[in-house]
């Protein structure tokens, strides 16, 4: 049987990334799907796999507000047709501006498609969460 998503996030870890948790809950299904958090293949970005998908993400919320160590990331579906949808910022420390909240949302029309995942040889909805990172200042 499928492991179904969990409605909290126990911690997202990358290398460098310090534990993001959600401040909402997540939803369970989408359009009466189920929607998974981990499957046997991940849904992967078009436009470049994790990396371009993180640079994509940085390079458009570069003007965030964020602190030196503060932990944001960006939550989204990729649903079973491989379209991003239901975009989220998820942060500890900070609060977005609901600015940021309308431009999470045109940016998200302008990402591209993903593979979809897959699980039991069927692609499924499954919820990814990115970190964003702030670039770092040059010295001069």
């Amino acid at each position: 049987m499928p492991v179904q998503a969990q409605k909290s996030i126990a911690a997202l870890t990358d290398e460098n990334q310090a534990a993001v948790r959600p401040k909402k809950p997540l939803s369970q299904a989408i359009d009466g799907r189920a929607l998974y958090t981990y499957v046997e293949r991940m849904p992967v970005y078009k436009n470049g796999g994790r990396a371009g998908l993180r640079a994509f993400l940085n390079k458009n919320f570069q003007d965030l507000p964020l602190a030196g160590s503060t932990s944001l990331a960006v939550s989204f579906v990729v649903d079973k047709y491989g379209k991003a949808r239901n975009p989220e910022f998820f942060s500890e420390s900070v609060t977005v501006p609901t600015s940021f909240e309308q431009k999470l949302t045109r940016v998200f029309e302008q990402i591209g498609d993903f593979q979809p995942g897959i699980q039991h040889g069927d692609p499924v909805d499954v919820r990814l969460i990115v970190p964003i990172t702030k670039p770092a200042q040059a010295s001069r």
